[in-house]
């Protein structure tokens, strides 16, 4: 409780609005200043002075490894007390800020986030524009493993300002793009990037429902063909196959021959005939004893 008074004095001190804050806490509040794992996700922090209280609150927490945000809509104005949080809390290796309306507010907070040591982020469904993307992309730390972008509409120009970070990325393990609108110009610009990156370790790799179509799986095929770290992929509800043109999934039938390293492929949604559907089962068949596990072929 000692920690706590003192951190209300500050708060106090300073003007912020500490009551407000533990109307919404409740008995958590005191948790906040001592836990290893926070988790402050839907608690209604949409106003700026709630961010504030919570940044100088949680400023003397020197053990915070995990800090769940999630669903409070502060917004950009809110951002800004993201970087204060990023710069006293050293520790800090995940950050979840889904459903908070950040949109171009990630600049607020993007210097911080690039001298940060996290290893997990997420910003899903925050209304990321183009230029928003390509912030949060420059900004990744080198020793970010996971990034969620899933859920915001920031289409072919985000894709491509992704692509540009995957090309020298070194660390990022897990990434989701689904639904972000990248369609076929943004698959091939992340396809380009990690065909390009030998030493890229990316291992799951989420494009679900990006409107990629043929010449985007194809581009995608392309780059598995010689792609050896990437485990698992997601191209669900794609519209893979157009009509008459089959050579997107001719393209992945023939890369996953090529590929042994990839375990879990999701197809699912494609609307792939009778034909693409044989192709891609004879793939599997005569490349899955040179598999460590038989791949996860879904459609």
């Amino acid at each position: 409780m000692l920690i706590l008074r003192k951190t209300y004095s500050k708060c106090n001190a300073a003007g912020l609005s500490f009551s407000a804050l533990a109307s919404k806490l409740g008995a958590y509040m005191q948790e906040v200043s001592t836990a290893v794992g926070v988790d402050v996700s839907v608690r209604n922090l949409s106003h700026p002075s709630d961010m504030a209280a919570l940044a100088e609150l949680i400023s003397s927490n020197k053990q915070l490894r995990s800090l769940n945000l999630t669903g409070n809509g502060f917004g950009a104005d809110g951002a800004v007390y993201l970087s204060e949080i990023l710069r006293m809390c050293p520790t800090l290796h995940c950050l979840i800020l889904g459903n908070n309306n950040l949109r171009a507010g990630v600049e607020k907070f993007a210097d911080a986030l690039w001298e940060s040591q996290l290893e997990e982020l997420s910003l899903t469904a925050n209304a990321l524009g183009a230029r928003a993307c390509q912030i949060a992309s420059t900004a990744a730390p080198s020793t970010l493993i996971s990034l969620d972008l899933s859920h915001n509409a920031f289409g072919p120009v985000g894709g491509a300002a992704v692509a540009k970070m995957l090309a020298a990325n070194t660390s990022l393990r897990s990434l989701d793009l689904s639904l972000c609108g990248i369609a076929r110009s943004g698959a091939t610009s992340v396809a380009g990037a990690l065909s390009g990156n030998t030493a890229s370790v990316l291992r799951e790799l989420n494009l679900q429902k990006n409107f990629i179509g043929p010449d985007g799986a194809e581009a995608v095929a392309a780059m598995l063909s010689t792609n050896r770290t990437l485990a698992t992929l997601n191209l669900s509800d794609n519209r893979i196959l157009e009509g008459q043109d089959t050579k997107g999934v001719t393209a992945l039938a023939k890369a996953l021959f090529e590929n042994t390293t990839i375990v879990g492929l999701n197809l699912e949604y494609n609307d792939i005939n009778g034909a693409g559907k044989a192709a891609l089962l004879e793939a599997k068949q005569r490349s899955d004893h040179r598999r460590a596990v038989p791949l996860d072929l879904r459609f």
